[in-house]
């Protein structure tokens, strides 16, 4: 299992308002590989996301915690292993233009 680290300089609170805004934007502009998200569980704040690359799905979890989302990427069969940083690429370039965002917003509320 392959662990990837977005580092959000943001509490859990709004991390979790940008990766939600991320994988609602990811699963309308990446359709073709049928990507899901949800929470797993709120209290620990854990999800679960899957997509579809060539008839094979992808699992993996992700957790948010205080400045960063941790990103975990199940067993990936040997072919597709090789492409893993292409394949976390995408979502973590989203995640970080929300964090942005979620920033951005604070800053203007003066939070």
């Amino acid at each position: 299992m392959a662990n990837h680290v977005i580092r959000t300089g943001l509490c859990v609170s709004d991390a979790r308002l940008a990766l939600e805004s991320a994988m609602k934007k990811y699963q309308k502009d990446a359709a073709a590989y049928s990507p899901t998200f949800k929470w797993k569980n709120d209290a620990i704040n854990t999800g679960e996301f899957s997509f579809v690359i060539k008839g094979t799905p992808i699992l993996g979890h992700i957790v948010v915690v205080d400045q960063q989302i941790e990103i975990q990427i199940g067993k990936l069969p040997f072919l597709f292993s090789m492409f893993e940083g292409q394949a976390v690429k995408p979502v973590t370039e989203e995640v970080l233009r929300w964090v942005e965002a979620v920033k951005t917003a604070r800053a203007k509320r003066g939070a």
